[in-house]
């Protein structure tokens, strides 16, 4: 549940949306299913409000509970009301006149370029974000979508650190521009625009399921006190790095907060259980990766990523429960950078020539799909088994196709044919 095949293509719901924005519905589901605020940046156009709508709608199941609010034109009257003065005398708490659009019955708000935002007004959406209240009083609000564009956009305002602190997942929408489309991807841009209503509720009864399956996974998962003993484990041992490398380096900008950890802890189930929901193999390592990266480093700052990438292989082990090195060596391969594959192996070449030959079939399909792009790092990987005596045809030929299909040009897959036929000649 959750994913579906298109045309032989996992396809993620999201997808049905919007174009490209699959790899990002982890953290969005997360937050849907723990009722918290994300924040969506990106420039202009890139379906940022689209989803917004989209998703308020679907998760507030009827109009009268979803609001939408352009952060740039609304003010205290617009969220609030005009004031009750009358009714505020006799109750002695701030009252006001309520229509459809105040805030005071709604469950599911989105609030669209809060980046536009006068500072004022920021003051009073970190009330909401934070209290659930407006001017004192109490709101039934569950989940906030905001939108922002980038700090460069002329008339936006740097966030406050504690507004943006109020949001669980911060995500970089998926922008198109600088890659590569064929001609039928930017149809599909063009036809998600064309969606009649009846497919629109059939996409948001989609969603809502997907929502309520990932929530009870996450409630099972925060039950089960084995997985979160181990989630507490890997968060705070990687809070500890990033603490001992501000303890070093004083010019550093990084804060996290006590509220951020504890954020982290849940966004970690959350996402796991989104994954385990779709169906991934290595769901808790996914979502730990996936909670890591939108509840902490995008939100944090990217500079932070430094400090974080080189150890998060290691401590992703740290929630591994595998009893044999075959598991532990896939999941080790699935998250580590293309980079350090071949140093990955090298390191663990003994272990990997005792596999059954089915075992390294599986260890190098997964190298080969890292490795995409990258025929210099498959010519290095193959060179490197060879050399270690793992030279069976059926390897070789797996590394051989590898490499045509990430040959960069037809010089490129010139040379490396000459080379693979040289190898088996040899």
């Amino acid at each position: 549940m959750g994913c579906i095949l298109i045309k032989g293509l996992k396809m993620k719901i999201i997808d049905k949306v919007l174009v490209g924005w699959g790899k990002v519905e982890a953290p969005i589901i997360a937050c849907a299913a723990l009722k918290k605020n994300v924040l969506l940046i990106s420039r202009h156009g890139t379906g940022k409000t689209t989803l917004g709508r989209f998703l308020g709608q679907a998760l507030s199941g009827d109009t009268k509970s979803f609001a939408f609010y352009p952060a740039d034109k609304c003010n205290e009257f617009d969220i609030c009301g005009f004031p009750n003065i009358e009714a505020s005398k006799q109750s002695g708490q701030n009252s006001y006149i309520k229509s459809s659009q105040t805030i005071w019955n709604k469950k599911v708000i989105v609030i669209d370029e809060l980046s536009r935002a006068p500072r004022d007004n920021q003051n009073l959406w970190l009330e909401i974000l934070e209290e659930n209240t407006a001017r004192g009083n109490p709101i039934p609000l569950e989940m906030a979508i905001a939108t922002a564009n980038p700090i460069t956009y002329t008339g936006t305002f740097q966030l406050d650190a504690a507004l943006q602190d109020r949001f669980w997942a911060v995500i970089n929408a998926p922008d198109l521009m600088g890659t590569e489309l064929e001609e039928e991807i930017l149809i599909e841009v063009i036809n998600k625009n064309l969606v009649r209503k009846d497919s629109e509720e059939e996409i948001a009864a989609s969603f809502r399921e997907l929502i309520n399956s990932t929530r009870a996974n996450y409630d099972s998962l925060l039950k089960d006190e084995k997985i979160s003993n181990r989630v507490k484990m890997f968060v705070s041992k990687l809070l500890a790095v990033v603490l001992k490398y501000t303890a070093k380096d004083k010019q550093n900008t990084f804060y996290i907060s006590p509220r951020n950890c504890v954020q982290l802890f849940h966004m970690v189930l959350a996402c796991s259980a989104y994954f385990k929901t779709t169906g991934e193999e290595f769901w808790l390592e996914e979502g730990a990766k996936s909670a890591t990266q939108f509840n902490l480093i995008i939100k944090n700052g990217i500079e932070l990523a430094k400090v974080i990438e080189p150890v998060l292989n290691d401590l992703l082990m740290l929630l591994s429960d595998a009893e044999t090195g075959f598991i532990k060596f896939k999941i080790q391969l699935r998250f580590t950078t293309p980079e350090q594959i071949c140093q990955l192996i090298k390191d663990n070449i003994d272990q990997f020539k005792q596999m059954p030959q089915h075992e390294q079939s599986q260890i190098l399909e997964i190298t080969s799909q890292k490795l995409t792009n990258k025929p210099a790092r498959l010519w290095e990987l193959r060179s490197l088994l060879k050399s270690n005596g793992t030279t069976a045809i059926k390897t070789e030929a797996m590394l051989a196709l590898a490499v045509q299909r990430s040959a960069g040009s037809f010089k490129d897959l010139f040379e490396i044919n000459e080379n693979i036929i040289n190898s088996f000649s040899s």
